[in-house]
């Protein structure tokens, strides 16, 4: 069972007055992300919804439980497609907040990073929380059907008339009206928040949300890292944290002073934290009992610049994933056809000779062999609607086993590639981003 989206609707309303009320904020601290005042509205509200969390946190706690002694072990990688809803006001593609298909792109290929443990700005192995960042082993795709199985790039623009948005707006109009089947598609809008919202990076719902209102919200200058965005929040990590939110994560500071995150492995935290600090350890033996290593601002839960946020641990990780397994409140996420491959190619998961790097690429990438190319190497290229690009790359051999592939002709977006080569074959989608 899930609350009423009637209710959800003069919840979000009174909701507004609880920013409006609650401390003020510089034009230059924003607030962040509005999704546990969300939650917490709600809770007190909706019996429906606060049984519902109930039911959820349950089964959360009896997976991690079941997993507990594993630490960095491969899992089932789950692929989650989205669908992004381009909210404007009538501009021309990539101006604006209609924003163009690349920042979309750069913000597809910052989760995938983020959730992947590939993000170059990762932990050194020498940090104090080193040992705490984990690989979540999820990865998000847009869309290549739409819900009535048309092909799709997974963008979906919509002019609504307006230059902002606010919660009353998004929540009864906005999101009822666009959202894409909350089962099989994580929804992300991406629009200028103004009025009430205006002090918001952005903000998400929890598992067991109304169908209408399901998905996460962002501004439109800080979603992804080209086009339309502002420092300090130019890197991708405002939707790198909604999505945790969006998976059932809390803060790290458990939204209380010296709260409770449900997660054990994230050192117990006075409060929120922004900026960046420019020292380590930060906050060391905190009021809260935290240890020598003080708080763990790194952490992609907190409110710091999105150049400082960079790790989930594995207890996060475990408490996400509680959401997916079989059984988890999004689970239906991981059957969706949401990114079924174009007619004629297949994923290949597992291959022992070829593989093939970087993803994200930009005007390059190599495909490399365990053993030397034949002569009869073919690669072919497609984009999400199913049309063959192969034409526009060119291969070239640098080693017996190493080709070189230019890409430069392909503008940003995803792409499927299919490999053959001595009788193997690999498939994968992957990302040019320039």
């Amino acid at each position: 069972m899930v609350y009423n989206p009637f209710l959800m609707k003069r919840i979000v309303i009174s909701f507004v007055f609880v920013i409006l009320g609650s401390a003020s904020f510089s034009q230059t601290r924003f607030h962040h992300c509005g999704a546990e005042e969300i939650r917490q509205e709600m809770m007190a509200t909706s019996p429906a919804f606060k049984a519902e969390q109930e039911k959820i946190e349950m089964f959360t706690q009896s997976y991690v439980s079941l997993i507990a002694n594993s630490k960095k072990t491969r899992a089932t990688i789950y692929r989650i497609p989205v669908v992004v809803h381009v909210i404007h006001n009538g501009e021309p593609i990539g101006n604006g907040a209609n924003i163009s298909v690349a920042q979309v792109n750069s913000q597809i290929a910052v989760l995938n990073k983020d959730y992947r443990l590939k993000n170059t700005d990762s932990l050194v192995t020498t940090h104090a929380f080193y040992g705490a960042t984990d690989d979540c082993e999820i990865e998000f795709c847009l869309a290549t059907l739409d819900p009535l199985g048309n092909l799709t790039t997974g963008i979906d623009r919509t002019d609504a008339g307006q230059a902002t948005y606010d919660y009353p707006e998004l929540e009864t109009n906005i999101k009822p009206n666009t959202i894409w089947d909350n089962t099989r598609y994580l929804n992300i809008w991406v629009c200028k928040l103004g009025g009430t919202a205006s002090t918001l990076l952005g903000y998400a719902t929890p598992p067991g949300t109304a169908t209408d209102n399901d998905g996460i919200v962002i501004r439109t200058n800080s979603f992804g890292t080209v086009g339309n965005v502002t420092s300090p929040f130019n890197k991708g990590r405002t939707a790198t944290h909604e999505t945790g939110h969006y998976f059932n994560l809390r803060h790290i500071w458990g939204d209380a002073p010296c709260g409770n995150d449900l997660v054990g492995d994230t050192p117990v935290a006075e409060e929120e934290n922004y900026g960046c600090p420019s020292f380590f350890p930060y906050n060391e033996n905190n009021t809260c009992g935290g240890g020598a290593n003080g708080e763990m601002y790194m952490n992609y839960m907190d409110y710091v610049n999105d150049n400082c946020m960079k790790m989930f641990t594995t207890g996060q990780k475990n408490r996400m994933r509680a959401t997916l397994v079989t059984g988890g409140s999004r689970s239906s996420l991981t059957v969706s056809n949401g990114c079924t491959w174009p007619v004629g190619l297949t994923e290949v998961s597992k291959t022992s000779d070829l593989t093939f790097f970087p993803n994200p690429a930009s005007d390059h990438f190599y495909i490399k062999n365990t053993t030397d190319f034949s002569k009869d190497v073919v690669v072919k290229i497609v984009n999400t609607i199913g049309q063959d690009l192969s034409s526009l790359v060119g291969l070239q051999k640098e080693t017996s086993n190493r080709l070189y592939v230019n890409t430069a002709s392909l503008p940003n977006g995803t792409y499927f590639i299919t490999i053959n080569s001595n009788s193997q074959s690999t498939g994968k989608s992957f990302t040019i981003l320039k």
